[in-house]
């Protein structure tokens, strides 16, 4: 994780710790949320996501790594974690869902792509990241193995499977209501960047149109992909299949 982007975590958990443990609250540092981070994947290692917090560091049923990392001064990290003012959120209403963490995630997103040199092969699909937690833009997808959680749409590297660029589906806009053509939107914007580098982009039958095709060959990539057959553009000759779908 890059020091900028530690650096913005870091300055609003500071505003915000003092604020719920008043004159008790200890400014931390980045190597103070390095470790914190860590814990945090360490969590996700052991597969530990559901236990209590407490427990983690109990003599008896925890795990000895994470006394030694940190002590229990994560927990209170965790209260105050923020990722933007939470004090001016207080004192508005946006209608932005994902603003409490627009900053870091951009900010993540353009560090997923630095310093990275893709191969010649990507893939834009969906994921269901599973989570049961309060969320205002948490789906129901019951095709899914978690069926609950937070869609997020993904480019990633077809050979390494190094996730290059997300953007996470925030529900309904409120003012313009149900969204159409999302799935040539959100494949627009996943690949934008890669625009006349003469890569070659898979993706399932959601995305999958003539006029994207098109359109994107003319900017170099090209597309390979599933359609669905009561895609208006398919004539009658190519849908006269029993199967959902046909390659592209």
């Amino acid at each position: 994780m890059r020091q900028n982007l530690l650096e913005v975590i870091g300055k609003w958990t500071n505003v915000e710790g003092p604020v719920v443990y008043k004159g008790k609250w200890k400014e931390t540092d980045l190597s103070e949320l390095k470790k914190f981070i860590e814990l945090i994947i360490l969590i996700g290692v052991y597969k530990s996501k559901h236990a209590n917090v407490t427990q983690l560091w109990s003599q008896e049923d925890g795990h000895p790594i994470f006394n030694k990392i940190m002590s229990r001064r994560f927990q209170q990290i965790l209260q105050v974690l923020r990722f933007d003012d939470a004090s001016a959120e207080r004192k508005k209403r946006n209608d932005d869902k994902l603003e409490p963490t627009r900053e870091v995630f951009e900010m993540w997103n353009q560090n997923l792509q630095d310093g990275y040199v893709p191969s010649s092969c990507m893939t834009v699909e969906e994921q269901l990241v599973s989570f049961r937690g309060r969320c205002p833009f948490r789906v129901y997808i019951p095709s899914k193995p978690g069926k609950y959680g937070i869609k997020i749409w993904v480019v990633y590297d077809s050979e390494t499977s190094y996730v290059w660029k997300m953007q996470i589906y925030t529900g309904k806009d409120p003012v313009k209501g149900r969204e159409t053509n999302q799935g040539s939107r959100v494949f627009g914007d996943l690949v934008r960047e890669l625009e006349n580098t003469g890569h070659n982009i898979t993706c399932d039958n959601f995305f999958t149109c003539l006029v994207l095709a098109r359109k994107l060959l003319s900017k170099k990539p090209t597309l390979v992909g599933t359609i669905r057959k009561n895609r208006v553009e398919l004539p009658s000759a190519l849908t006269n299949g029993k199967k959902d779908s046909m390659i592209l």
